[in-house]
């Protein structure tokens, strides 16, 4: 029986005092012990892992401080030692090396303060030594062949250290450890993040959900100042991999850190070779001209600004300049450059990247915003929503690591809700945003909290007939409501949940419920009834039986979903509950259903079908009973 915690740190610390008290002990002995004994990663996961810093330690342990101080900076010698070594380590063995020297790296610098470097010359000598020692480590980390195979890994270690809260452990140890990533020399060492990717990486780690407001403005620093290094490269990734990243981080909450991003905007045309600069010195140019107001609107509201700023890119072309490129590029060249930013590049179009997603969805919601002239919802859909979708459905069935796929939940799951935004096929355009020809739509506008700790605004149009629907409403759109009903998509390890919230999000709202189902196809319409109650029936999914019935079917609609159930013999026990289910459905419709002559005749055809159906029920209960 393993002991508790609190007595295995002082059964442990025991054994290293034992360990270190003899006159021949070999390093050798100490570093296996803290680095393989069981009771020794108990102690290190518990008490030195990023989190426990604000606890005292003495409030954890009972043994000796200079005891408890030894181990900490022998697991630090230790670990060091790992990660800087050639000796090739199982994946796996690799990773939980990795976490635990970042850990302690972090638990040690939470402890400094100002008076760290400035007390008595003893202290502050062996202060420089530890500094010298932390700044190594961080560099041997960042040189790991495992980090730089695993850019989500990369990104979160920048942040973490970067949001260290003592001031002079950044400036001293994590400042010069992380800015001289960004030397090209450090750059072509990682593969594919090449030309200028870690600039890239920098950027996503700003954009992660636990990104602090201190560490995203050092890290923008940081950016800034190594900016001169970066190498030349194309238009199109230096909009996914710059651009984007940058104008996402002008929504952040904090004015400081939209600043910081205007500056990186400016500076952001350096890094693109030859005469193909103007493309991005224009989309730029239109957030950092210090002579418009758009600039003071974004340093005030950069997440209300930044519909405008898109709209006016995609619109303002100059007419008769050969090099100026037209709107429909433009537009092209946003939507793929969203697209290709969350997914990480197109060498890893099922991958998605943390940060990057977040860039996304901040700019794919923009697009929203900004309107169906300067983003057109067929445009939107067929450059980036379809990838994105059918990427959605592929990662909610991969099996793989649970806590990485938790971990970079928030971010894909706001990119997934604005993607399913355009399977509702609303078209959004200058009256639905405010300020049009027709003032008197009905329009609720609800306020409320968003994650980025900003207030959101969230707009609801009271009926069918006051929006303008995609015509016809796209078969990929279609396809892509079918595949994630279907049975294949209802698997045990799903994260996104994309069933439920097509359901929810799409086929349960009026708009698509109202506005774009009637019009769709006899064959169309049954496809979709038929995938809600099988669900309904098969999975007992209430939602499913919802979204069922709040489509406005009627009699040759049910009819045909009633014949689909199957033939009026002997029947499972599911099609029993689905004939069960429409006939319900049935009840609820019939002051819909009856009230034309036409449909009081087909009304008449569904109640045949429907006894016929429920007397062959009957009929196998009694034999079955018999």
């Amino acid at each position: 029986t393993p002991q508790p915690i609190e007595r295995a740190s002082d059964a442990a610390l025991d054994e290293l005092s034992r360990l270190t008290g003899g006159v021949e002990i070999r390093k050798v002995d100490t570093t296996d012990f803290i680095t393989m004994d069981s009771i020794s990663q108990q102690v290190l996961s518990h008490f030195f892992s990023l989190g426990q810093a604000e606890k005292k330690v003495s409030e954890k342990m009972t043994s000796p401080k200079l005891l408890q101080s030894r181990f900490l900076w022998l697991a630090l010698s230790s670990y060091s030692d790992l990660v800087g070594s050639r000796d090739s380590q199982q994946p796996s063995s690799m990773s939980r090396i990795l976490r635990i020297t970042l850990d302690l790296a972090l638990y040690q610098m939470h402890s400094y303060g100002k008076e760290s470097k400035n007390s008595s010359s003893t202290t502050s000598s062996t202060f420089q030594l530890e500094v010298s020692f932390l700044r190594e480590t961080c560099s041997r980390y960042f040189h790991s062949p495992a980090i730089v195979q695993q850019r989500d890994a990369c990104e979160e270690a920048i942040l973490k250290l970067a949001s260290t809260p003592s001031t002079m452990a950044f400036e001293e140890i994590v400042k010069p450890a992380i800015s001289g990533l960004l030397g090209s020399h450090v750059t072509k060492k990682y593969g594919d993040l090449a030309p200028g990717g870690l600039f890239s990486v920098f950027l996503h780690a700003c954009l992660r959900p636990r990104a602090t407001k201190e560490g995203t403005l050092r890290i923008l620093v940081i950016v800034a100042s190594e900016w001169g290094s970066i190498p030349g490269m194309d238009p199109s990734t230096a909009v996914r991999d710059y651009v984007l990243p940058a104008v996402a981080l002008m929504s952040h909450s904090d004015r400081a850190v939209r600043e910081r991003a205007m500056e990186l905007l400016e500076k952001i045309p350096s890094a693109v070779a030859g005469d193909d600069d103007e493309i991005v010195s224009g989309i730029c140019g239109k957030a950092t001209d210090r002579s418009s107001p758009l600039r003071s609107s974004l340093g005030m509201d950069g997440a209300d600004a930044l519909p405008r700023l898109l709209g006016r890119i995609v619109s303002s072309t100059r007419e008769g300049s050969a090099s100026a490129a037209p709107s429909a590029a433009l537009q092209k060249l946003l939507i793929e450059s969203v697209k290709s930013c969350a997914l990480g590049g197109e060498k890893n179009a099922t991958v998605f990247n943390n940060g990057g997603c977040q860039a996304a969805a901040v700019v794919l919601s923009s697009m929203e915003k900004a309107g169906e002239a300067a983003f057109p919802l067929s445009k939107r859909w067929e450059f980036a929503g379809r990838e994105l979708f059918r990427a959605f459905l592929s990662y909610d069935q991969k099996e793989g690591d649970e806590q990485r796929q938790l971990a970079v939940l928030p971010s894909i799951c706001r990119l997934r809700d604005s993607v399913l935004s355009m399977l509702k096929g609303v078209l959004v355009n200058e009256a639905q945003s405010g300020g049009g020809e027709d003032g008197g739509l009905n329009i609720q506008i609800t306020i409320g909290p968003s994650p980025t700790g900003r207030r959101v605004r969230s707009y609801s149009i009271g009926s069918s007939d006051m929006f303008a629907t995609l015509e016809p409403y796209p078969e990929s759109m279609l396809k892509a409501i079918l595949q994630a009903l279907s049975p294949s998509s209802q698997g045990a390890t799903s994260h996104l949940d994309i069933s439920t919230n097509v359901i929810q999000s799409v086929i349960l709202r009026p708009s698509w419920s109202n506005g774009v189902f009637p019009k769709l196809s006899a064959k169309s319409k049954n496809d979709v009834a038929s995938a809600l109650l099988a669900l309904r029936a098969r999975n007992d999914d209430e939602s499913a039986g919802r979204a069922l019935l709040g489509l406005p079917l009627k009699s040759p609609d049910l009819l045909r979903l009633l014949e689909g159930v199957g033939d009026a013999s002997l029947r499972s026990e599911i099609d029993q509950a689905a004939v069960v289910f429409v006939t319900d459905c049935v009840r609820g419709k019939l002051d819909v259903l009856g009230n034309s002559i036409s449909g009081a005749l087909d009304i008449s055809k569904l109640s045949s079908k429907l006894f016929e159906h429920l007397l062959s029920l009957s009929s196998t209960k009694n034999l079955v009973e018999g």
